[in-house]
């Protein structure tokens, strides 16, 4: 450890890489990430080596904290331990997650929790979640609502279901078990709890779906449906589980009619809501005809270029300055990325 490090004050910042790598990193996150010494990451060798170039020196893979047979549990403390040890030593570090962060990752609590008590600084950057994803995948409204829960918690805690709200189950390939399944699957009886408990507020015809959503962007999502009561499949022929599963409402749900016409009554509402003054939304500063720039941004492309370029101006300003078309692959999509960029006010 250098003098220098030593001086600065360890920190982590945690980071979610969506479900699509590299394709669902924000800017925000791809910022943070480089500014940190090391990437601690779940992602496997092959995702992870899809990163932008400059971070993948700097990506420290977890995957030897899972062995097989250990306790999940023990798995992330190990991983926590070994994230918060390096951010001690007064280096910047992140936990580069697959999906939201937040959303059932037991490692991102406990470096929220452990950080703090040791007195390191802990950011979080959000990203699309696998609910989001999976409920792309299934071209699928989360309207009205959804009831979204772990498979394994629904049976641990006597979880009621309700057959007229969709329900999404997350890691049913993990149901019932506290060990580290990398390299396993469930047979049809570590499914059984789960198909017995399901089968108390489904019929067994009741079609669900498998969903695994896509990793990369040449890869199409996994969906297989099928009747609830082959959950499992048989010892004969065991069922490969998706890695969530979607339960389509059984039932219609029946409004309550009378706040229904309340809701269309327009008595009601110019008595429930008051008429405010519209508010002034402040526009981002244009890109200054200025001769002096802090910094200079050639991008080479088409429309994702420019899209960027746009994004970069309106976070940015006059540090963005210039746009590079060599790479633009047709006169159509010159002409558009042409369009987004003048919209940023940049002369190409």
């Amino acid at each position: 450890m250098t003098a220098d490090s030593a001086a600065r004050v360890g920190s982590v910042v945690v980071v979610g890489a969506g479900i699509q790598i590299p394709g669902h990193l924000t800017l925000q996150s791809l910022t943070a990430l480089s500014q940190c010494d090391d990437i601690f990451t779940i992602l496997t060798p092959e995702l992870a080596s899809l990163l932008p170039r400059e971070l993948v020196p700097k990506a420290r893979s977890l995957w030897k904290h899972y062995q097989p047979g250990m306790r999940r549990r023990d798995a992330y403390d190990d991983e926590i331990k070994a994230i918060l040890s390096v951010a001690q030593q007064g280096h910047r570090v992140a936990y580069l997650t697959v999906g939201n962060p937040v959303f059932f990752d037991s490692v991102t609590q406990g470096l929220l929790i452990e950080g703090t008590r040791l007195g390191i600084g802990v950011e979080i950057f959000s990203a699309v979640s696998a609910i989001d994803a999976i409920f792309t995948d299934l071209r699928q409204d989360v309207a009205p609502g959804c009831q979204i829960y772990d498979a394994s918690s629904i049976v641990a805690y006597g979880i009621s279901l309700r057959p007229d709200v969709p329900c999404l189950l997350l890691q049913p390939d993990l149901f019932g078990t506290g060990y580290v399944a990398f390299g396993h699957e469930p047979t049809p009886r570590a499914m059984e709890p789960l198909k017995q408990y399901l089968l108390r507020f489904y019929p067994s015809s009741h079609v669900v779906t498998y969903v695994t959503s896509a990793v990369t962007k040449s890869s199409p999502p996994g969906l297989a449906s099928f009747a609830l009561g082959h959950l499992g499949g048989t010892e004969e022929a065991p069922q490969t589980p998706g890695a969530s599963l979607f339960i389509p409402a059984a039932e219609e749900l029946k409004p309550d009619q009378a706040f229904v016409e309340r809701m269309s009554d327009a008595r009601t509402f110019s008595e429930s809501y008051r008429k405010v003054a519209a508010r002034q939304t402040a526009r981002p500063a244009r890109l200054a005809a200025a001769k002096n720039y802090d910094a200079v941004v050639l991008l080479s492309g088409g429309l994702d270029s420019a899209v960027l370029l746009h994004h970069m101006i309106r976070a940015h300003g006059p540090a963005v300055l210039a746009l590079h078309m060599a790479g633009a692959g047709s006169s159509q999509e010159t002409i558009a990325a042409r369009t987004v960029a003048a919209d940023a006010s940049v002369d190409l």
